[in-house]
């Protein structure tokens, strides 16, 4: 199935695999490729297998680069990924960014994710940076525990459509 010529069959495989648990990491292999799928709605759930079971540095760069993705589905569900990614596995991964020559991203993910902390970061500097920075900013606040009205009040300071529809679901 994850190698079908059609859409519905690979997307099905990967809830599949993105279900499985550690299971899946047997089949994630076949999965992992449909990360760079045309189709927004094969990207997204393969990303869902990559919150699942991304082991190593590249898979977790997958995911970063995923947080530029055209698609806002796809870039919430690299956000929820990272949210629960390790801080190992996350530096891991922005050492295979930095081995790509994806400097924007790795700096953008170790300023906020590794380095930041989201209590100090000045929301009027942050609402003037990229959509890329923004979400870091903001995933820094989940992964440091901000909850409740203090993240709502990040979210709405830093005016970014993409939170908006992160912090509804």
């Amino acid at each position: 199935m994850l190698e079908s010529r059609f859409e519905v069959a690979k997307w099905r495989a990967c809830h599949i695999v993105s279900e499985f648990g550690d299971e899946a990491l047997r089949v994630f292999p076949y999965a992992a490729p449909l990360i760079h799928s045309d189709k927004a709605s094969i990207r997204d759930i393969a990303c869902e297998c990559y919150r699942w079971s991304a082991t190593t540095g590249m898979q977790v760069a997958e995911v970063i680069k995923c947080l530029e993705d055209k698609s806002g589905r796809v870039r919430f569900r690299a956000m929820l990924a990272l949210r629960d990614f390790s801080k190992e596995l996350i530096q891991a991964g922005v050492e295979a960014l930095r081995a790509e020559g994806a400097d924007r991203l790795s700096e953008a993910i170790e300023r906020s994710l590794l380095k930041g902390d989201a209590k100090s970061v000045a929301i009027e500097i942050a609402r003037k940076e990229t959509r890329l920075n923004k979400l870091c900013y903001y995933l820094s606040a989940l992964r440091q525990g901000v909850e409740g009205k203090a993240r709502l009040r990040i979210m709405r300071r830093l005016k970014e459509p993409d939170l908006t529809y992160f912090h509804r679901r």
